[in-house]
């Protein structure tokens, strides 16, 4: 149901998520001469992969796959509020995991050059915001339908 707010703010989530596998949450080396990302961690000096930070990948599909599953269960507002915290707590665990893969591949190949954080690092925190605005909209609507429900 499209037209409940909720739903769009959802929608919203899982396409922050999204844009997080095509932007860099981080750079370092001679001007950003290696990178990281949710699908690889780059260098452009060999134009190659040095690696895939699998655990970002998987928190971050996850936390897309279920915002898109809780706009499609908008009859069942339970689960959907428990979809929504999940979205949440993936989005921490995402930015645990991020700041890990960061640390260990910057330390093992910065040689000595500045960590430079990008603006993609802001992405799962969007999706952590329109997740919760879409919990508070889902819950409301509860509340809304119990409060009728007792008339």
């Amino acid at each position: 149901m499209i037209q409940r707010i909720q739903s769009i703010y959802l929608l919203l989530a899982a396409i922050c998520s999204l844009l997080s596998f095509y932007v860099d949450f981080a750079s370092w080396g001679n001007p950003h001469a290696m990178g990281i990302n949710a699908c690889k961690v780059w260098s452009a000096d060999d134009a190659a992969t040095l690696g895939h930070p699998w655990g970002i990948m998987v928190f971050t599909f996850l936390s897309m796959g279920i915002a898109l599953k809780a706009i499609f269960s908008y009859k069942n507002r339970r689960a959907q509020m428990k979809m929504t915290k999940a979205v949440i707590w993936l989005v921490l665990f995402n930015y645990i995991a991020i700041g890990a893969y960061t640390y260990t591949y910057f330390t093992r190949l910065s040689g000595g050059t500045l960590l430079d954080i990008r603006p993609g690092i802001a992405f799962p925190l969007l999706t952590a915001i329109f997740a919760f605005l879409a919990y508070r909209g889902i819950r409301r609507d509860d509340e809304l339908v119990r409060s009728a429900d007792r008339i």
